[in-house]
């Protein structure tokens, strides 16, 4: 059985409880997103959207009198940044593409993020895919390529190949989190992971001259500000959590099945059906998504977790020469440190 990583305890209840939570709440991006971008440019909807999960998350570290969390250690900092590049490209990308498809048939779409992750893998850790993992893919490949034969394709094609690419970025914050899980708080993260994108999508839009709030009525506000509170804030909150209790690639499981979650939501809020070949072609999407999430899950439960090598710049490294400070050292016979 493999080992938890390090920082992290195995409750599996707690795992899934939260992932749950963290995937209902995530849903809402595509139902309640879809109804601000009808009054937003997508530049000027992914400030709003990052900028209120900032002051959320902001929020949330004072209340806990966890401010002081944010100032995290230098060999952290770069992945922070990275993670927050990241997730700019992963929303600039992901409205454009939303503002031309159904949120229905998008969330089917955003289901080859954990292809992207594995083979993100491959490329930078050499980690081998079974055939049965091509095959699963192969079958979301299927799906796709049956989606593709309503007829709006070929309107719809450039929104299908922006929220692909903005699943490949999402697919290397998602990286970057399972590697931070249990070195630093969940509200830290996710406090990183809006608060860049914010700023960057703030600086687009004035320079673009694309900041435009003319169209915008109660109703668009009230979906971004919920959105932004239940999707890039709670939500992260919750599926970074749960990576402190199980796997997150069981984590991954329950995040493929966000369409059972907006395709209702979608009919509730917008009166909007997806049917057809979308409708068939996402299903079968989701199956083969379902099916090489649990294979990269057995995958590594049969591993055997390598705790992270100490950071060299932190001062309480046990493989530093000189030791942790104000430890004495072993004296040899010569009266020097051995």
């Amino acid at each position: 059985m493999a080992s938890s990583a390090p920082g992290t305890s195995n409750d599996p209840v707690k795992g899934f409880t939260f992932a749950f939570m963290g995937m209902c709440l995530l849903s809402c991006n595509y139902v309640l997103a879809k109804i601000g971008l009808e009054a937003f440019n997508p530049e000027t909807f992914a400030f709003f959207w990052m900028g209120l999960a900032t002051v959320f998350g902001l929020g949330l570290l004072l209340a806990r009198g966890q401010a002081r969390q944010i100032l995290v250690r230098r060999g952290q900092r770069r992945w922070m940044l990275a993670m927050g590049l990241a997730n700019t490209a992963c929303q600039l990308l992901m409205w454009q593409g939303l503002s031309r498809l159904d949120p229905s048939f998008a969330s089917f779409l955003g289901r080859f993020q954990p292809v992207m992750t594995i083979l993100l893998c491959v490329a930078a850790m050499n980690e081998r895919i079974r055939p049965a993992e091509w095959l699963a893919i192969g079958v979301m490949i299927a799906g796709g390529a049956a989606s593709s034969l309503e007829g709006t394709f070929r309107a719809e094609a450039l929104g299908i190949v922006l929220i692909l690419s903005s699943s490949f970025f999402g697919a290397v914050q998602w990286t970057i989190g399972k590697h931070l899980a249990g070195q630093v708080s969940s509200q830290v993260l996710n406090f990183y992971r809006v608060s860049l994108p914010a700023a960057v999508t703030l600086a687009l839009a004035l320079a673009a001259g694309r900041f435009d709030v003319s169209r915008a009525d109660a109703w668009h506000w009230s979906a971004v500000a919920i959105g932004s509170f239940c999707g890039p804030f709670l939500s992260y909150v919750f599926m970074f959590r749960s990576g402190q209790f199980w796997n997150m690639s069981r984590s991954a499981i329950v995040m493929t099945l966000q369409p059972l979650v907006v395709i209702p939501m979608a009919y509730l809020l917008m009166h909007k059906v997806i049917t057809g070949w979308k409708l068939g072609g996402g299903i079968v999407i989701l199956a083969g998504g379902l099916c090489l999430a649990a294979l990269h899950r057995n995958d590594e439960a049969a591993s055997i977790d390598v705790p992270p090598l100490p950071d060299p710049a932190d001062p309480t490294n046990p493989l530093d020469p000189a030791g942790p400070p104000g430890e004495p050292q072993p004296v040899g016979a010569d009266g020097k440190a051995a």
